[in-house]
């Protein structure tokens, strides 16, 4: 099963506590409240920017976004173009150009008949 741990976008370090906010509305909201007084905002870009404080409160969440698939295949071969050895598939699926429209389909389609061309050549 994988799930999303999302890092919070604002961490606020207030009178009474770090509080973390979600979005930007969140932190207007907090802006606006007449009993906190705010004495730092740090935003973060993702889970590598955290403290170690707004780390624990990612993984102390009760719920994180689950993602499901209906082509398990097809999702275990994303996978390892995105996060496997071979760089080269990464490449492939990162191509930017506005000449080249890019169908997830047929980048998984065509790698795995280069797959198996070079095992059957083996």
């Amino acid at each position: 099963m994988i799930q999303i741990a999302k890092a919070p976008l604002f961490e606020v370090v207030t009178d009474k506590g770090t509080k973390y906010c979600e979005s930007e509305q969140e932190l207007e909201e907090l802006k606006k409240a007449k009993d906190i007084k705010i004495k730092e905002i740090m935003r973060n870009k993702g889970l590598g920017e955290m403290s170690q404080e707004a780390f624990k409160h990612v993984l102390q969440r009760k719920s994180f976004t689950k993602i499901s698939t209906k082509d398990l295949k097809a999702s275990q071969y994303m996978l390892e173009t995105c996060f496997g050895k071979e760089s080269q598939l990464r490449k492939d699926l990162l191509i930017d150009s506005d000449e080249i429209d890019v169908d997830l389909t047929n980048i998984i389609a065509g790698n795995k008949k280069k797959k198996n061309s070079k095992e059957a050549r083996a």
